[in-house]
């Protein structure tokens, strides 16, 4: 080693070693502080401020009796610590308000009897219930108003949820032979409800969003007046059920699917109700009278029925793809495709304009009664007539039919018309001029 390196050496030493006397100068005395050690670190009660509902404080009042086997009687956030095994008549009582009861993942099922409630909660509003699973019983949750519901299983009880002015999230019924999900002026979002008797029965101005009812023994989604749904999905269900979907009065639809069902209706709705962006796929009845949509009064807009089916002699009011008996709707821009029935029939004083009738056993568009208005439509390839209008009084125009079976169009005597007109054969059109001018006349009904 030269006199060079090792200068250089004691030099990097020598900064080193004033760097570690610099470090430690500022590091303070490693002298402990005068008086009495004390803790510094949290108590079990700041590390979990929850209280352990199996295993409560005195000062809890947490209490059992009248068949249950926790009585909650004061405010507070709870949470289960373990499994619970009901062997009483019903499992937990809410006895108060303002409760968050988490059951962390664990399960409250029945260890022996039947029947029962898993929890119930009638004395107040204001709780939340999350995280878990309810197993066995003959109702999971019976609430009053005001509750709240996240992140819950149902498992192999009678009813699933019965609760009123309330709010689920990604809750989830499975196997209940009642009904998976119930109440009134209720929200649901992201709830699943699989091989229930009845999905979702819910009472007036409730609201599902984006739910799914598969595999349901009777209708997937059932309620009243002022009902709003968005994006939920009805499948698989069977026994011929009335509906996957079945409304009352006032009710807005968006988005909502019915596929593969057995059941006479993809969607029943009454009075006042929009429908809009829906779907009824391939769905199968054995009744005399079956469709993809019932409309009672209503809006249906740029929605579809195709593939509606019928084990039964097939007419044309069996697997239609809309079916109107009652007057004041309207039907607008919806696609009716390849149904066992009409694609579109119509009982009296509607409107059906802008819709597109392909490939239906029956026809296109079917007029039973009067004061209906065909207008714009587009009928291509159905088995039966294009537009058949066998009531009076109605007014037909601007319509277009092409490759009927039974014929473009049939419409008895006694109604308002236009004129049918079969344009003629144009030849080679290309850049800005050719083509052959039929009419002027933008009310007339073509047929080619």
């Amino acid at each position: 080693m030269t006199d060079i390196d090792r200068r250089l050496l004691l030099g990097l030493a020598g900064v080193a070693g004033a760097t570690l006397a610099t470090k430690f100068a500022q590091s303070g005395s490693l002298n402990p502080p005068p008086g009495p050690v004390a803790p510094t670190g949290k108590t079990t009660e700041q590390i979990e401020p929850r209280i352990d509902l199996l295993n409560a404080p005195a000062s809890a009042n947490v209490t059992s009796g009248s068949g249950y086997h926790y009585i909650i009687n004061k405010p507070g956030s709870y949470y289960l610590s373990s499994n619970l095994a009901v062997t009483m008549a019903s499992g937990i009582y809410v006895n108060t308000h303002d409760v968050t009861l988490d059951l962390c993942g664990f399960s409250i099922s029945r260890a022996s009897g039947s029947g029962g409630t898993a929890i119930a909660a009638f004395a107040d509003y204001n709780n939340a219930f999350l995280n878990g699973t309810l197993r066995g019983f003959d109702i999971a949750f019976e609430t009053n108003a005001g509750c709240r519901f996240e992140d819950l299983t149902v498992v192999d009880c009678v009813t699933g949820f019965g609760v009123a002015l309330a709010m689920l999230s990604r809750c989830r019924a499975q196997n209940c032979s009642e009904y998976g999900f119930a109440g009134q002026g209720t929200t649901w979002v992201d709830c699943l409800a699989t091989s229930c008797g009845l999905g979702f029965v819910v009472g007036d101005a409730s609201s599902l969003t984006r739910c799914y009812a598969g595999g349901s023994t009777d209708i997937g989604f059932s309620g009243l007046d002022g009902c709003k749904l968005d994006g939920c999905i009805a499948q698989q269900g069977h026994n011929d059920a009335p509906a996957a979907f079945q409304f009352g009065n006032g009710c807005t639809l968006t988005n909502c699917s019915a596929i593969a069902n057995t059941v006479q209706y993809g969607f029943v709705v009454g009075n006042g109700c929009t429908l809009v962006g829906c779907t009824a796929q391939g769905n199968t009845s054995a009744h005399t009278v079956s469709a993809g949509y019932y409309l009672g009064g209503s809006i249906a807009r740029d929605c579809a029925a195709n593939a509606q089916a019928t084990t039964t002699t097939a007419t044309s009011s069996t697997g239609a793809g809309f079916l109107a008996g009652l007057g004041g709707n309207r039907i607008e821009g919806c696609l009716a495709n390849g149904n066992s029935g009409d694609g579109f029939n119509i009982g009296f004083e509607s409107v059906v304009a802008h819709n597109v009738a392909t490939h239906n056993a029956f026809a296109g568009v079917h007029a039973s009664g009067s004061g209906i208005v065909v207008e714009g439509n587009r009928v291509v390839a159905n088995t039966g007539n294009g537009i058949l209008v066998e009531g009076t009084v109605n007014l037909v125009f601007g319509n277009c039919a092409r490759g009927n079976t039974a014929g473009n169009y049939s419409i008895v005597a006694g109604n308002r018309v236009a004129a049918v007109v079969t344009p003629a054969v144009a030849g080679a059109v290309s850049g800005n001029s050719g083509g052959t001018a039929f009419t002027t006349d933008s009310f007339v009904n073509v047929a080619f």
